[in-house]
């Protein structure tokens, strides 16, 4: 079974960790596009704290890549987005 590390930033983590109730289920994108081939459905994707903290934070399940534009993605996940508007 193949884990994948994803970077991510202190920000998008804190505001989804902060959510009441939790969310089920979030959206890790990321700037620029690109297709993520690295896991296969049900395989765990771990979630590492940029510096200066370096620390695995969380962890998931990886479901599924889907590239959308960026209006969509916010209308298909909004906060679980990692942010709290659009803009």
């Amino acid at each position: 079974m193949k884990l994948y590390v994803g970077v991510t930033d202190t920000t998008w983590f804190h505001n989804l960790a902060a959510q009441e109730p939790p969310v089920p289920d979030i959206n890790f994108w990321k700037p620029g596009g690109g297709a993520f081939v690295a896991l296969e459905p049900g395989s765990p994707f771990a979630f590492k704290l940029k510096a200066p903290v370096n620390k695995i934070a969380g962890v998931g399940f990886f479901h599924s890549y889907t590239a959308l534009p960026l209006r969509l993605m916010w209308e298909t996940f909004g906060i679980r987005n990692g942010r709290d508007t659009y803009e």
